[in-house]
């Protein structure tokens, strides 16, 4: 995130209310305003929708620095308050304890309109997650589950003290969740990925030793966003 990404994330999280979200919380609820937009401070969560028979399916991870809730401020600013029907309803669910700050639409409007640099942060916010989801919808159709498993691991991974970290939370099974395959088969590939180099454990975490390496085994996944004009 440069300096820039962070003025703007620290002036819309200041503007907020600061909340503790405990794990497993669903928290685009009546309970803690449905019109509100969320700074994520610290913690893991996941945009989700369940199906008829229970199943968990996984769009989207936010991490520390993500804001919650673009789409729906701008569906709802644009068609000023009309009703907006879906035929799925998608959750974000808290995937681990987290620490958020929730603003009232009308205070990101205000803010959006005050600063031009805030409006732009925000709007690039947006295009980024709706990117990395329509990734995942295409990779899950089009990449082998090496290709999508090692774009995944850049994708989640935090650089933090010289070093790229995946979260402790993001185990083999929860990947497999997220990929639509079975653990087992990630197991194998991150054994794989182990024998190479790529990456090593420290305690729970992952570190990406090889981000380059990995990156150009994940490359099938990313041809042609750079020829995204929706």
């Amino acid at each position: 995130m440069s300096s820039l990404s962070k003025e703007c994330f620290k002036q819309l999280y200041s503007s907020g209310t600061i909340m503790e979200i405990p794990k497993g919380h669903c928290f685009t609820t009546e309970s803690y305003g449905t019109n509100s937009v969320y700074c994520l401070l610290d913690g893991i969560c996941a945009l989700i929708r369940y199906t008829k028979c229970g199943k968990e399916i996984i769009y989207y991870y936010f991490q520390e620095g993500d804001i919650i809730g673009c789409v729906r401020f701008h569906a709802v600013e644009s068609k000023q308050d009309q009703p907006i029907h879906h035929t799925v309803n998608y959750h974000v669910y808290a995937k681990t304890d987290c620490t958020i700050s929730r603003l009232s639409f009308n205070k990101v409007a205000e803010l959006m309109d005050s600063n031009i640099e805030i409006a732009r942060y925000f709007n690039f916010s947006l295009s980024n997650h709706y990117l990395s989801i329509l990734n995942h919808l295409h990779s899950s159709k089009e990449c082998d589950t090496t290709e999508r498993l090692a774009h995944l691991l850049i994708e989640l991974a935090i650089y933090k003290n010289g070093a790229y970290i995946v979260d402790k939370h993001f185990t083999y099974v929860e990947m497999a969740k997220y990929l639509g395959v079975h653990y087992v088969t990630v197991s194998r590939i991150m054994a794989n990925f182990k024998q190479l180099g790529l990456i090593t454990k420290s305690g729970h975490n992952t570190i990406i030793e090889d981000i380059k390496t990995l990156t150009t085994m994940a490359s099938p996944a990313n041809q042609g966003s750079e020829n995204i004009i929706l």
